[in-house]
């Protein structure tokens, strides 16, 4: 009665598990370790099978026969769950055919002996098998054994190996999930937790079986399967087990382009992914973990490890690690020195030369010629790789610093782009000084012999409107000249822009002043100011006033148009208005007047004279409005900066 009540509570562990593997294998065939999982489950489900078989059957013969068939699912247990273990947790790269070939070799090993014992009675996994009378009472209820047998052996050596094995693996696959349940968060901490459960229980029973209780009749781990069942079905169905499976990061790393490496305090490269063992030289034959980070940087780049900062961009060297090119190292460092000193040579002639020609050419302009032309890096070669590095501290849990983790970006095509574009800047830099100076000299003569002619003609002459008109293109040319340098200003300037504090006051004060004798046919209203006010701007400030006087002026359809500038200025901002009594601007035109969400100067804009005063209020950290200016009738441009004291 016993004996079938034991059957009976495995019966279920039984169908579940296979209820589970037919489950698994219908709705996550092809996810990672759901085959090694089906496989751990077939095995559970059979071991327990043919051990509630074994102790069903009477006779010795057919008791030995059940148990070698248990051996075979048991077998498969051990290297199934480790496998699961490790395609689950995305340590795959481990899972190949000899690695589950050498898995093999134990289970192997033990079937055969098995098989061959009855044979060759070399007693190896176990002898002396003979069935014994099993006596044992269930309290209470009185339930017995009388009648039943139970078979006995001698463990043999193998037997210990064999146990011990499984045992070891069973402890892998749990230390695998252990960490999943730890180092996780969310879902993939739940799964850990219900996987490593799956596997401890049993695991703990197989080792009481050999260590507790060697010789108890019925086996205690078939019963503990009944956990395993229920924590795979619990985590397949309430846990999402296989549907998001996670990814080892070392594999993440390994995907990586970037090259990844980690250095202890000692200057030991500890961690390197794929791409840093192809790009790093390794000073030793042993590879790259464990070796000198200083000595690797070194062969590769010729960098101290010390000099490498955050952010720096370091060159590959060319030659191999070779005997020969280290004896070789001092005289290619002194023609280094050589190669560089003479491109430092070339290159500052080069931008001097550059410059007194810029110079020369802007010698009778305005002082204000422009941006500088810029050479840093122009001595790079195309050819070379360059990588830009990336360094954070590697710290534990308590904050301590364990290391430093270096991350090699590939910039060689972002550095050779970048040398292009300063050769390009820097010629489209002097074509530029070069067209404004002779455009301005031209310009210069139309307007002097011009205003000479007109200060003869009588005013009633008719050649003096002919010659107004003229003399309006060639100032309508200057302003474009003037405005296409401070748009060349505006358009070079980076996150190194350098702003300071400039007087907005007198700045305003002077451009209403330049466009009152410039158009004196209007009326400019100049603003009014109960103290010096200060914004963080720089020299290009006035263009911004002139460019907005100007537009109102120019673009006003009345014969004598009239300006008002006003200024409102509180303690942490200051707005400047800018209105007249033209036609106005319609509202459907406001949104793109400046240009805005177009690319460079083939945009809907009204002008570069907007353009500009849009680009350069936007540096100024201000912003740019149009509104309807009620008082006049017109349109009103409201410039709005942060104040400074």
């Amino acid at each position: 009665m016993l004996v079938g009540l034991y059957a009976a509570l495995l019966a279920p562990v039984i169908v579940g598990l296979c209820w589970v593997t037919v489950a698994l294998r219908r709705t996550h065939p092809d996810k990672p370790g759901a085959t090694a999982l089906a496989v751990a489950l077939v095995g559970a489900a059979g071991y327990t099978a043919f051990d509630v078989a074994e102790l069903l059957a009477t006779t010795t013969d057919v008791k030995y026969a059940f148990f070698v068939a248990q051996t075979v699912p048991f077998e498969l247990i051990g290297p199934a769950v480790l496998v699961f273990s490790l395609e689950y947790t995305g340590a795959n790269r481990y899972v190949t055919r000899r690695f589950i070939a050498a898995l093999a070799v134990v289970p192997t090993v033990t079937v055969a002996l098995v098989l061959a014992e009855p044979v060759a009675g070399v007693g190896l996994y176990f002898g002396d098998l003979t069935a014994v009378p099993w006596q044992a009472t269930l309290p209470v209820v009185g339930w017995s054994t009388v009648g039943r047998t139970a078979l006995a052996y001698d463990a043999g050596p193998w037997f210990y190996v064999d146990t011990a094995y499984a045992l070891a693996l069973a402890a892998l696959a749990a230390s695998q999930f252990l960490v999943l349940w730890l180092r996780s968060t969310g879902m993939y901490r739940r799964q850990g937790r219900l996987l490593c459960l799956a596997v401890v229980v049993p695991m703990v029973a197989g080792a009481a079986n050999v260590l507790l209780v060697p010789n108890y009749p019925i086996d205690l781990v078939p019963p503990t399967f009944a956990v395993t069942w229920f924590a795979v079905a619990f985590a397949l169905y309430r846990r999402d087990l296989l549907a998001v499976v996670p990814v080892d990061p070392q594999s993440l790393i390994d995907q990586l382009p970037e090259a990844v490496f980690v250095v202890d305090p000692q200057d030991r490269i500890v961690q390197a992914n794929t791409a840093a063992t192809s790009l790093l030289v390794a000073p030793t034959r042993d590879g790259l973990v464990g070796a000198s980070a200083a000595r690797a940087v070194r062969a590769t780049f010729d960098e101290a490890l010390a000099d490498v900062a955050d952010g720096d961009v370091i060159a590959v060297v060319d030659e191999p690690e070779t005997p020969d090119a280290v004896a070789a190292d001092d005289d290619t460092d002194a023609t280094a020195a050589d190669t560089d000193a003479t491109a430092d040579d070339d290159t500052d002639v080069t931008a001097a030369d550059t410059a007194d020609a810029a110079d020369a050419a802007d010698a009778d302009t305005a002082p204000d010629d422009g941006p500088e032309p810029t050479t840093d890096g122009g001595a790079v070669p195309a050819t070379d790789e360059r990588f830009e590095a990336r360094i954070r501290s590697v710290t534990d849990a308590r904050g301590r610093q364990r290391g430093r983790l270096f991350l090699l970006y590939d910039v060689t095509d972002r550095v050779s782009l970048e040398r292009r574009i300063r050769e390009q800047y820097d010629q489209l830099t002097v074509l530029n000084r070069l067209l404004r100076h002779d455009i301005q000299n031209d310009v210069a003569i139309a307007l002097g012999w011009g205003e000479q002619l007109a200060d003869e003609l009588d005013d009633d002459d008719p050649a003096r409107e002919h010659l107004e008109t003229v003399l309006a293109a060639n100032r309508h040319i200057e302003d474009l000249t003037l405005v296409a340098r401070d748009i060349a200003e505006a358009l070079v300037i980076d996150e190194d822009l350098e702003l300071k504090r400039i007087r907005l006051d007198t700045a305003l004060e002077e451009a209403v002043s330049k466009a009152q004798a410039r158009f004196a046919h209007a009326t400019i209203h100049p603003p009014t100011f109960d103290e010096p006010v200060f914004v963080d701007a720089n020299e290009t400030l006035g263009s911004v006033f002139t460019n907005l006087v100007n537009n109102a002026v120019q673009h006003n359809d009345d014969e004598h148009p009239t300006v008002d500038v006003t200024a409102t200025v509180t303690a942490d901002r200051v707005r400047v208005r800018v209105a007249d009594d033209g036609p106005g601007i319609p509202e459907t035109q406001r949104a793109r007047i400046f240009g805005r969400g177009e690319k460079g100067l083939a945009s809907d804009g009204t002008g570069l004279g907007l353009y500009l005063v849009d680009n350069l209020v936007d540096q100024f950290g201000g912003d740019v409005t149009i509104a309807d200016a009620d008082d006049l009738g017109g349109t009103a441009f409201v410039v709005d900066l942060p104040r400074t004291q």
